[in-house]
């Protein structure tokens, strides 16, 4: 994948099923601090995610620091998101809605490989945010993936045909 093979929609459309997936997780059992905590988890998750995926297309593409550097100079399309979409009770379908829509674009222009790892770094990255906080006021209390996210886990999981 290189950027030249896709319109700015179509890359919109893969870099934002990436975090409304992580914001899916975050909102199915949001508090005001475990929200936020869950939050900076995704971002870092993205933000390392050239160096966790070096010989990624798709991901080098989207999240390289040269895209980030190509994006403030030239801003990628906006995601096209309702609030309604984001409740506890429709995020994980709005996310496997997203991930569908990315894999779609993804089919045939990327390689079997990168495509594969693109769904797993997904994946990832629901995990890393539904362990990023725990119950209670601070996020701080035990379990730190609540059954909720362990439902969105499962579903995602299984849309991401992992």
């Amino acid at each position: 994948m290189t950027a030249e093979n896709y319109t700015s929609d179509e890359l919109a459309t893969v870099a934002s099923a990436v975090m409304i997936t992580g914001m899916a997780v975050a909102m199915v059992d949001a508090g005001i601090i475990s929200t936020a905590i869950e939050a900076a988890a995704l971002g870092k998750e993205v933000a390392e995610a050239a160096i966790n995926y070096p010989n990624n297309d798709i991901i080098q593409t989207l999240f390289s620091q040269e895209a980030v550097e190509k994006a403030q100079v030239n801003p990628p399309a906006k995601m096209e998101i309702k609030a309604a979409d984001l409740q506890p009770d429709t995020a994980v379908d709005t996310a496997i809605d997203k991930i569908n829509d990315a894999v779609a674009v993804l089919r045939g222009k990327a390689t079997p490989e990168d495509l594969q790892e693109y769904k797993e770094f997904i994946y990832n990255c629901a995990e890393t945010v539904a362990a990023a906080a725990g119950s209670g006021l601070f996020g701080t209390g035990s379990p730190k993936v609540s059954e909720r996210e362990t439902v969105a886990l499962t579903k995602l999981k299984a849309a991401l045909e992992l």
